[in-house]
This record gives C-alpha cells, sequence and structure tokens, in this order.
C-alpha cells in the first residue's frame, strides 16, 4: 500500500476476519469516504469474503460516488467492466471462505474420529491462563497451571 503512494496514516488494518462486517477499522474507513474518493485495497477480498456484503458496499460507494480499486486484481470500479470483475472476485472469495471451512471441518472431524486431540495444546493454554494472570485477572487459572505443572 505504501508502494502505491498511500500514506502511513490512511491504511486502515483490522485483525477480526474479513468475513465480519462489523470491523472497527473498515468502520472508521467507511466513515472518512467523500464523493469522489478512491478507495484502494490490496485484494477485493480484504475488502469482505461475502458476495452480499461486497455487493451492498459497491452500491453504497455508487452511492457516494466512491471508486474501489484493487492494486493486485486491477479492478477499478468506475468502469462497468471492473464492476463485473469485482463482483466475480467477491462470488470468488467467498467461495474460498466456504472451501476453506469445510476442509478445515473435514480435517477436525478425520482427527477425532481416529482419536487424535484436536484443540489448542496445553502450552498455548498455559500462555493464555498466565497472560491473564498478569493482567490483573487472578482467578484466571493460576491453580490450574499449578495443578498441570
Amino acid at each position: 500500500m505504501l508502494e502505491a503512494g498511500i500514506p502511513k496514516e490512511r491504511i486502515f488494518m483490522d485483525v477480526i476476519s474479513g468475513a465480519t462486517e462489523d470491523r472497527p477499522q473498515l468502520n472508521s474507513l467507511l466513515s472518512l469516504l467523500n464523493k469522489g474518493d478512491v478507495l484502494t485495497v490490496w485484494k477485493v477480498d480484504r475488502l469482505g469474503r461475502r458476495t452480499a456484503h461486497l455487493a451492498r458496499l459497491l452500491e453504497e460507494f455508487d452511492q457516494k460516488g466512491i471508486t474501489v480499486r484493487s492494486l493486485t486484481e486491477g479492478v477499478d470500479t468506475s468502469d462497468r467492466s471492473s464492476r463485473v470483475s469485482y463482483l466475480l472476485m467477491s462470488v470468488i472469495a467467498q467461495n474460498e471462505r466456504e472451501t476453506i471451512n469445510e476442509r478445515i471441518r473435514s480435517g477436525i472431524d478425520h482427527a477425532q474420529k481416529y482419536g487424535t486431540k484436536t484443540g489448542r495444546s496445553i502450552a498455548l493454554q498455559l500462555h493464555f491462563m498466565l497472560s491473564s494472570e498478569s493482567m490483573g485477572n487472578h482467578d484466571s487459572g493460576y491453580d490450574e497451571w499449578r495443578r498441570i505443572c
């Protein structure tokens, strides 16, 4: 984004999944956009992962006179053919999301069928317990940590 000339203070990054529509940084970004602005994204799927959500955003952007430009996909919604590309990318993004979820669920089911433990490791659980302990939550699991060790 910096290489594309976007100033650092105008780059918004969420740590929440793109499948989630209500994201703090996305909401902040959307509130700043005005008529004539160009919203530059790395990829369309960084804006959202659901076709319906991306279509609603495109409609909202059209009504406000905002253009979306994707750096990696060459999409620029200022022309009709790129609008079609934007919508196709949204369908692909949703399909990728659903495929990933299917594979994860299938892998977990397969592992559990053959007796493999799934979920966080004990070490990771201890890390989270100790992290919350250091944040003042003294009932967070220190006794549990001592019992395991």
